[in-house]
């Protein structure tokens, strides 16, 4: 879920919130060469002083056009952005990932954004999807992978390359093969991710036979899972029931045996 950084101020008594709020923590779009595909973006002002927004965009800038970087919120105020993603008819293409950072005060927040910038007339279609969107450190990550062949040439021997990747662009991990692929190949591919700290990440598939290629994306998030703690409140609730029922069966007992009893007099 979306993060929020609350930044308190106290005067005598008043304690000043400034806090905002996001509606998505990630963006992924497809866009083809030549074409715009448009985001929503939704910040709020969820604190009790009025704010100044400034947008900023990390490594992807030449992709992202933002109708609005610099704004003022008042508590409680909503503002919509229209984020186009824009892909010129000579962009190479491939999966693009950064930031989409968003400023108030000494606050900060990230959207992790994915762009996969498709060829008008591809040759291959790369297709990725993660079975276990959660893991542990030390886990193995589980991907489906599909492949299409979408040219007129068969049987080819392709490049496979298969990486992990932060939202930062750093390349942490990877894996080449050779696969061979007529018209479609489905296949699952599993990696050990290695020690990674808890935050999310981008696995990155591309497709290459001589000097074409394509490439696909899905992102993951590294977590420790935590034992969930008992709620006292909880535990207390359930033991009343349990006690009443308990209480009502022996009651009953006793009665059914009472009316036995009277029965035989």
């Amino acid at each position: 879920p979306p993060q929020n950084n609350p930044s308190a101020s106290g005067n005598g008594n008043e304690n000043v919130i400034s806090n905002f709020s996001l509606d998505k923590d990630i963006i992924k779009v497809v866009v083809k060469q030549g074409e715009v595909e448009r985001e929503i973006l939704a910040i709020k002002n969820t604190g009790d002083t009025e704010l100044n927004f400034k947008i900023n965009v990390s490594s992807i800038q030449k992709l992202v056009a933002i109708n609005e970087n610099l704004f003022t919120l008042k508590p409680g105020e909503i503002k919509i952005l229209n984020l186009d993603f824009t892909a010129k008819d000579n962009e190479v293409p491939d999966s693009y990932i950064g930031k989409i950072i968003v400023s108030a005060g000494n606050m900060n927040q990230s959207i992790n954004v994915i762009i996969e910038v498709k060829q008008k007339n591809p040759l291959f279609d790369v297709q990725t999807n993660i079975v276990n969107k959660f893991i542990e450190p030390n886990g193995t990550l589980k991907a489906n992978i599909k492949i299409t062949n979408m040219g007129d040439l068969n049987n080819l021997d392709i490049l496979l390359y298969m990486a992990i990747k932060d939202f930062d662009g750093n390349i942490l991990l990877y894996r080449e093969e050779s696969i061979a692929i007529d018209k479609q190949i489905d296949i699952t591919r599993e990696i050990k991710i290695g020690n990674l700290h808890d935050d999310k990440y981008v696995f990155y598939v591309q497709a290459s036979y001589k000097n074409i290629s394509a490439s696909g994306t899905d992102f993951f998030e590294v977590s420790k899972i935590k034992t969930p703690k008992l709620d006292i409140n909880l535990i207390i609730l359930l033991a009343s029931i349990i006690f009443i029922i308990i209480l009502l069966v022996v009651v009953r007992i006793r009665y059914k045996k009472k009316i036995r009893k009277i029965r035989r007099r």
